[in-house]
C-alpha cells in the first residue's frame, strides 16, 4: 500500500513562505521507493498526483498571502493657502522582491479665522464654510488622491447693527478653527504606477493647497477667510518577497538568505544549504608514503589520509616532500666514508 505523501513545506521546498520547485515531489517519490523499478515509480506517482498539485495550490497561495508591506511617511508644514510644494517618497527598491500594490494615503489639516458681518436690514441665517483642497499628483500633474477638509457653521444674525467689526448682533468671529479629512486611493490601476514607483531614489509628488471657504445666506454679506493648510502623506508599499537562496562564499560556507544580503557571494534562489551546494576550496594534497601530490578538497584530503598544504596551492610543480630522499654524490665521496 502506498504511503501518504505529507503536505508540508518539505514537500515542494517551502522556506519563509515561498514555493521552490515542485521537483522536490519526483525526489521524495524517489525516496519512497527506494531502488524500485520504473513502473513502481509510475504508480506511485500517479497516485499521489492529485495530492501533490492540491499541497502545491495550498502552499502556493499561502507564499502569496504572506506579502510584506514597507511604509514611508513625508510631511507639510501649515502655511497660508494657496501654496504648492513637493512631497517625497523613496522608491521601491526592486532587491527587496516585486512590487504588487501602492496604498496613498492624504491627511488634509486646515486651521482658519472666520468673519462675517450680515449688512441686511432683516435678520438673517449665515452659512459659512471653512473649507481647503489639498491634491497630491504625479510628477506628471495626473491627479493621485485629493482631500476636502471642511468645517462647517450655521448662525442665526440680527438686521445690520451699523458697525462692520464682524460682532455685535449682526456678525461674528471665530478665531484658529481647525478641520480634516483623511482620503486614500490603492494602486493599481493604473499598472504604470508599478513602474513609477520602483527604481533607486525618491520620487517627488506635487501638491497644492487651495482655499475653497465661502460664506452665504444674506444679500448683502462681508465674509473675510484666513485659511492654513498642512498635509501627511503615508505611503504603503505591498510586494512579494524575493524568495531566500544559498548564497556560497570562497571559503566553501553557505548561508541561506536573501539575494540583497549576499553581497560577497554568489547567490542561488530556492537553493538550501543543507547539504552543501558550495564548490569548495581545493589544493595542494601529499600522500606522505609515495610523495605524489593530487589537488583535492581539504576533506577529501584528510579522508584519505593525505597532508593537505594549503588552499589554491598547485601541484606542478610538486611541493611534497619525497619520502625516499636522495643525495648528489661521487664514488669516491661514498668509500672515503667508510674507510
Amino acid at each position: 500500500m502506498a504511503k501518504e505523501l505529507p503536505c508540508d513545506r518539505s514537500l515542494v521546498g517551502i522556506d519563509r513562505g515561498v514555493a521552490a520547485t515542485g521537483f522536490a515531489v519526483v525526489k521524495a517519490t524517489w525516496a519512497e521507493i527506494g531502488t524500485g523499478s520504473a513502473e513502481d515509480l509510475h504508480t506511485m506517482f500517479r497516485h499521489h498526483r492529485i495530492r501533490i498539485w492540491t499541497c502545491l495550490f495550498a502552499l502556493t497561495v499561502a507564499s502569496v498571502a504572506s506579502a510584506e508591506t514597507i511604509v514611508h511617511v513625508d510631511t507639510v508644514p501649515i502655511a497660508p493657502t494657496n501654496w504648492n510644494n513637493v512631497m517625497e517618497i523613496p522608491k521601491f527598491d526592486p532587491s527587496l522582491g516585486t512590487l504588487t500594490g501602492i496604498e496613498f494615503e492624504l491627511l488634509g489639516m486646515i486651521r482658519g479665522d472666520i468673519r462675517f458681518e450680515s449688512l441686511d436690514a432683516l435678520p438673517a441665517t449665515i452659512h459659512v464654510w471653512l473649507q481647503a483642497q489639498i491634491k497630491l499628483s504625479r510628477p506628471d500633474m495626473s491627479e493621485l488622491v485629493v482631500a476636502l477638509p471642511v468645517e462647517e457653521d450655521e448662525e442665526e444674525v440680527s438686521a445690520y447693527d451699523g458697525v462692520l467689526d464682524f460682532g455685535g448682533t449682526s456678525g461674528r468671529t471665530y478665531l484658529d478653527v481647525p478641520a480634516e479629512a483623511t482620503v486614500s486611493m490603492i494602486s493599481p490601476p493604473p499598472e504604470s504606477d508599478l513602474a513609477l514607483f520602483t527604481g533607486e531614489g525618491v520620487i517627488a509628488l506635487p501638491i497644492r493647497a487651495e482655499g475653497r471657504s465661502r460664506a452665504t445666506g444674506a444679500g448683502n454679506l462681508v465674509a473675510r477667510f484666513a485659511t492654513r493648510a498642512s498635509a501627511e502623506l503615508t505611503v504603503t508599499y505591498t510586494y512579494t518577497p524575493v524568495p531566500p537562496g544559498a548564497c556560497c562564499f570562497e571559503d566553501g560556507h553557505c548561508e541561506y538568505v536573501l539575494e540583497a544580503e549576499c553581497t560577497t557571494g554568489d547567490w542561488t534562489m530556492f537553493e538550501l544549504c543543507d547539504p552543501n551546494p558550495c564548490e569548495q576550496p581545493s589544493g595542494a594534497c601529499c600522500d606522505l608514503e609515495t610523495g605524489e601530490c593530487v589537488v583535492m578538497t581539504a576533506q577529501e584530503c584528510a579522508a584519505q589520509g593525505g597532508e593537505y598544504l594549503g588552499d589554491g596551492i598547485e601541484c606542478d610543480p610538486n611541493p611534497c616532500p619525497n619520502p625516499n630522499p636522495t643525495e648528489d654524490t661521487s664514488w669516491g665521496q661514498i668509500k672515503a666514508k667508510y674507510r
